[in-house]
């Protein structure tokens, strides 16, 4: 599970943190910038933290960031 999520304001970008179990190794991060019609794939982070320049800053828009966990088999 992911907890203690904290974002950042680092000029442009936002800088994400987080917490995850021991045994969480491959991290997916997601954007949902409203009325975009879809989600964003920003990238996968095997680290707990992650930065990146959202795509509706431009726009002045509210976006949704997801940060979930990848399944390994």
């Amino acid at each position: 599970m992911i907890h203690d999520l904290t974002i950042t304001v680092d000029g442009d970008s936002l800088r994400l943190n987080w917490t995850g179990a021991y045994y969480d190794s491959l991290y997916e991060v997601h954007e949902y910038p409203a009325g975009m019609g879809g989600y964003y794939l920003l990238g996968v982070a095997d680290v707990n933290h992650f930065a990146f320049v959202p795509t509706a800053m431009a726009g002045n828009r509210m976006s949704v960031i997801m940060v979930k966990r990848v399944w390994e088999e």
